[in-house]
């Protein structure tokens, strides 16, 4: 037979080289060498998204705006406050959270258009992208940035509890103060997120203040367009309105209600500005 060892010498002998061994298969690739990249790219993208943050933070301590802007919210959220409490006598947040969303209207374009919208003035943002972090990076980090100072500019009216609890026997309901101060902070989010998206696509920061403000404005004002469609045959547009409604999702946590249903609405709505924002600064390659 041809397998023998026999047969394979004489082979050896008539052609003079030996066959070629034969070539030892490919091992897969481990799953722990791949779940090893796979961290060490994530925390490479923490990292950048972390430092460019502090860069962002840092940048609102030395613009004055910040400051006036800061001031302007906690004065104008502790008159609603003592207006509620003085003259209604409510002992409850729902007053003033209804005080900080509509201030929010004005704060958050405010904290939000010289974000990219300065780069592009300045000519620093080709810089910034030849630079090892990536648009979405650069994006998130600038969110972050804006939704930590406003943040911070909640932590002032924590104290407005604290009165609540002093002057009456058993204060304002726990549930209710901490899902208000979750919406806030969803909505805040969401309009922070706008005004970022604007300021992606301007260069003048009066204009991207004014299309963040369009943009916030048109969220809180969908209302109206969910009362002008009575038609039979459009329910389905007055419920696809009354989703997008601003109002219909703050509601239950003013109520104290954590729904599932608006927490994907906030996510679903503030990731998509964000990825608009991110398309934005990529326009900045082409022009």
């Amino acid at each position: 037979m041809s397998d023998t060892p026999h047969d394979t010498t004489a082979t050896v002998a008539k052609t003079g080289t030996a066959a070629p061994p034969a070539s030892p298969a490919k091992k897969p690739l481990a799953k722990s060498t791949v779940l090893r990249a796979a961290l060490n790219t994530v925390l490479m993208a923490c990292s950048q998204v972390l430092t460019q943050f502090r860069r962002e933070l840092a940048g609102y301590f030395y613009a004055p705006l910040a400051y006036l802007v800061f001031f302007f919210f906690v004065a104008l959220t502790g008159l609603g406050f003592f207006q509620a409490l003085m003259q209604e006598h409510l002992i409850s947040m729902r007053a003033t959270f209804l005080v900080i969303s509509g201030l929010l209207l004005l704060v958050a374009p405010l904290l939000t258009m010289h974000l990219i919208s300065e780069e592009r003035a300045r000519g620093t943002i080709e810089p910034l992208l030849t630079a090892p972090i990536r648009e979405w990076e650069v994006v998130l980090a600038k969110f972050m940035a804006a939704w930590t100072v406003f943040a911070a500019a909640l932590l002032p009216t924590l104290s407005f509890v604290w009165v609540l609890f002093r002057i009456s026997d058993r204060g304002p309901d726990l549930g209710e103060v901490c899902a208000g101060y979750l919406g806030v902070l969803l909505q805040g989010g969401l309009f922070l997120a706008c005004g970022l998206c604007a300021s992606a696509f301007f260069r003048s920061q009066l204009a991207a203040a004014l299309l963040g403000l369009a943009l916030c404005l048109a969220l809180m004002m969908v209302d109206l367009l969910e009362q002008l469609i009575v038609v039979r045959d459009t329910l389905w547009a007055k419920d696809l309105v009354g989703y997008v409604s601003l109002s219909t999702h703050m509601e239950p946590f003013r109520r104290g209600i954590i729904d599932s249903r608006d927490l994907i609405y906030f996510g679903t709505l503030t990731g998509l500005l964000l990825f608009l924002a991110v398309k934005g600064i990529e326009l900045t390659k082409w022009r």
